[in-house]
C-alpha cells in the first residue's frame, strides 16, 4: 500500500506530509520481508546449505525474503501459512502448506509433520 493513498485528501501540506511520514513508517515497520532483512544475522550469509522452517501469518512474506537472501545456498524450506497466502511463494526449493485457524484440522497435522521431517532432516549446522 502506498502511504499517500491512505491520507485524506484537503489536508494543509505539512499536515499532509507528517501523516504521510507516519503512515510511511508504520507500513514499513509491519512489512515481515523487511523485518527478516533488518535480523538477518551475518552467519547465514557464509553458509553453505540452509533449510527454511516457517510457520504463522506472516510466513510466506518472511520466508520469501529469506529465500532471496539465501539464493543457491537454500536447500529446502517449509512454510506452513493461512491458506489465502498458498502460491503465493514460487521456488521449487520450498512448499507451503496451508494450516487452518483456530481450531487444527487434518492438514494442520500433515504441515507440521512435513515440517519435523524438514528439520529432522538436516545435517548438523544446516
Amino acid at each position: 500500500m502506498n502511504a499517500d493513498a491512505a491520507i485524506p485528501p484537503g489536508l494543509p501540506e505539512d499536515v499532509r506530509g507528517l501523516a504521510s511520514a507516519l503512515v510511511g513508517g508504520v507500513l514499513s515497520a509491519c512489512d515481515a520481508g523487511a523485518a527478516v532483512g533488518r535480523v538477518w544475522p551475518a552467519e547465514l550469509d557464509n553458509a553453505d546449505s540452509v533449510r527454511l522452517l516457517a510457520f504463522g501469518k506472516a510466513s510466506v512474506p518472511m520466508a520469501a525474503e529469506a529465500v532471496r537472501r539465501l539464493g543457491a545456498r537454500l536447500d529446502e524450506g517449509v512454510v506452513i501459512a493461512p491458506p489465502e497466502w498458498v502460491g503465493r511463494l514460487n521456488d521449487p526449493r520450498v512448499v507451503v502448506y496451508a494450516a487452518d485457524h483456530p481450531l487444527p484440522t487434518a492438514r494442520n497435522v500433515d504441515a507440521a509433520r512435513a515440517l519435523e521431517a524438514c528439520a529432522t532432516g538436516a545435517d548438523p549446522g544446516q
